[in-house]
């Protein structure tokens, strides 16, 4: 087995979803009795976002048969809906004690 391939592999196979290579430590992980390089990969929040998006969106064409465009959609602000009243709750507070005790 080479040392190594399977983190290549990997590494390669998580390049599709958008992370990217951000190096290697050597010596890292255990393959047997060798110790063999890691390859590192980062995610950044804006790329998993953007796959996500278009992953979606070609998933919502597929079910509807509607042809692919040639420009990306662009989302749009969705106002949330608003929130109900609150009911009015009754708050027990205690009575201080009378002073005249005293």
């Amino acid at each position: 087995m080479i040392p190594g391939r399977w983190e290549r592999l990997t590494a390669k196979f998580m390049a599709r979803f958008g992370f990217k290579d951000c190096g290697e430590v050597p010596r890292f992980q255990l393959q047997g009795t060798k110790l063999v390089p890691m390859v590192v990969s980062a995610l950044l929040r804006e790329d998993f976002e953007e796959y996500v998006k278009q992953f979606l969106i070609d998933e919502y064409r597929k079910a509807n048969h509607a042809p692919a465009a040639e420009e990306k959609l662009t989302i749009f602000e969705v106002e949330p809906p608003a929130e109900p009243e609150p009911n009015p709750v009754e708050v027990y507070e205690p009575q201080p004690p009378p002073l005249n005790w005293l």
